[in-house]
């Protein structure tokens, strides 16, 4: 009886899988799932409240887009690079975004040394079949002193 359950269940299994897209509704995420499904690394967020500005090293710092997203149909990878040779330099990209019932955007930090490329994320948010175009933009590029 268990044996011919399980082998009945197993098809019934299969076929409610991808038949039903469960929908997720944005306004009901907490910050840190919504973050989360956006960004890779939590450890990068930070709270930035449009109060420093310090841009003394920008020319030293490239945002690119390289590369399809994993998730199909949503964008580039973006990746942060410090091209200097001889300088650490703290950057906090801000990632804006026109959501509904979300917030206006999210703030990374990262600490690069001479030379290093991080990823960000994906040019594009995507979830319940929608795309939100994601604009990051560098809001503080200082080098970093012992």
């Amino acid at each position: 009886m268990l044996r011919s359950l399980t082998i009945l269940s197993i098809p019934l299994l299969l076929l409610s899988c991808g038949q039903t897209k469960e929908q997720t509704d944005i306004s009901a995420l907490t910050y840190r799932e919504f973050y989360d499904l956006m960004f890779e690394d939590y450890a990068n967020r930070i709270e930035w409240h449009e109060d420093d500005f310090n841009q003394e090293a920008k020319a030293f710092i490239v945002l690119n887009n390289k590369g399809e997203c994993e998730s199909e149909n949503c964008g580039e990878k973006t990746f942060i690079k410090n091209k200097s040779t001889d300088q650490t330099i703290r950057v906090v990209v801000k990632t804006a975004f026109s959501i509904p019932n979300t917030l206006p955007y999210i703030a990374n930090q990262f600490i690069l040394t001479p030379g290093e490329e991080v990823y960000l994320t994906c040019t594009e948010f995507c979830i319940n079949d929608e795309s939100y175009t994601l604009d990051q933009s560098i809001v503080v590029a200082a080098f970093v002193t012992d």
